[in-house]
């Protein structure tokens, strides 16, 4: 009996197909249309994506920013794309911004994860608190946090500004370790040598950034001031 009725059913479903020849193929046109739409769009999506990793990996904030207002667009409930743009944010000094993100990311993770600690912290660093948040930042670095170089990067920066060079260029020699083709990195460990009177250790490292980075800022000059 069920059999029969399935069979009825098909029989008229193909029936109203001939029948409506044009409307079945405009309702195919379209399912195909929405599909092709949603594909094309999620492709694009990564795109921005990954393109706003590579620029953050290429220290290009601006573009990584505008990548991930994009992909933030289409996708607001996108935590990955929250703490991303946390992170660009910061690197801007736009520190609003940057804990609006992270508010953002917590919600969607249901808590602070250890990302958005690390994030924050960065943060209180880039807001001027480095003694609120160095022994952790330090403690994390000593545990392998995935964000170690950026840690040490901005750890750097934050003790040059404190004129504690040798500890900076500690954090530096540490960051180049595990990231050694940075060109940035090298151009600032090339710098903290030189202030403490270790040129053959800025020379070399001024001539690796420049050979990785030709156009690196102050290459030229660093090395005729070494040389």
């Amino acid at each position: 009996m069920q059999g029969r009725l399935s069979g009825t059913a098909g029989s008229r479903r193909q029936g109203w197909v001939r029948q409506h020849p044009r409307t079945a193929g405009g309702g195919l046109l379209l399912l195909t249309a929405v599909l092709g739409y949603w594909a094309v769009s999620a492709y694009v999506a990564r795109g921005h994506l990954r393109s706003a990793q590579t620029a953050l990996d290429q220290r290009e904030w601006s573009a990584a920013r505008t990548h991930l207002e994009n992909y933030l667009n289409g996708r607001p409930d996108s935590a990955e794309a929250h703490l991303l743009a946390a992170r660009a944010e910061r690197r801007l000094e736009h520190h609003e911004e940057a804990e609006r993100h992270l508010e953002t990311c917590q919600r969607l993770q249901g808590a602070e994860t250890q990302a958005i600690k690390v994030e924050r912290a960065l943060l209180r660093v880039h807001r001027g608190d480095l003694a609120g948040a160095e022994d952790f930042l330090r403690d994390c670095v000593a545990k392998n946090d995935p964000a170690a170089v950026e840690i040490l990067d901005i750890l750097s920066l934050a003790l040059i500004r404190d004129r504690r060079v040798p500890e900076a260029h500690q954090c530096l020699e540490e960051a180049l370790r595990r990231q050694p083709d940075d060109a940035a990195l090298l151009v600032r460990h090339a710098e903290t040598a030189e202030s403490q009177g270790r040129y053959d250790a800025a020379i070399a490292s001024a001539q690796k950034a420049w050979e990785l980075q030709r156009d690196a800022a102050n290459m030229r000059l660093l090395l005729a001031r070494n040389l």
